[in-house]
């Protein structure tokens, strides 16, 4: 077998072995896939921790808990808006920016590691009917 053939060969490997994975992990986690509902008359923030630490949550200054890594946890409030910061348990990430909820609806934030900057957190925030 000529090297090139090998070569050739180890490339089709590694897409398979890639493909596999992807396949593997399709539908792994669906970030947005909340099964809360707020209470009458009430909205939630919800936080979806996609990151590989646990992340703690602040809204208005008063810390509300935290959230392992891949699980995500509501914080139902009433509407308004609010001052989120999210702080990576012993570590350096964070973020901070103010969020809507609105009645009967869930804000979701949907927390992931930015890649290029170990000191910040990527939030996509999104609105959501239960």
């Amino acid at each position: 077998m000529t090297a090139r053939a090998k070569f050739q060969r180890l490339e089709v490997t590694a897409a398979l072995a890639l493909a596999a994975g992807l396949l593997a992990c399709a539908g792994c986690y669906d970030s947005n896939s909340t099964d809360h509902k707020p209470p009458d008359g009430e909205g939630a923030i919800v936080v979806l921790n996609n990151t590989f630490t646990k992340v703690d949550v602040f809204v208005n200054g008063t810390e509300k808990g935290g959230v392992n890594s891949g699980n995500n946890r509501a914080f139902d409030m009433t509407s308004g808006v609010y001052r989120v910061a999210l702080t990576e348990l012993d570590g350096n990430r964070s973020y901070a920016g103010d969020v809507d909820v609105l009645v009967s609806q869930d804000t979701v934030l949907d927390v992931t590691a930015d890649p290029f900057n170990t000191s910040k957190y990527d939030v996509a925030i999104t609105f959501k009917s239960p």
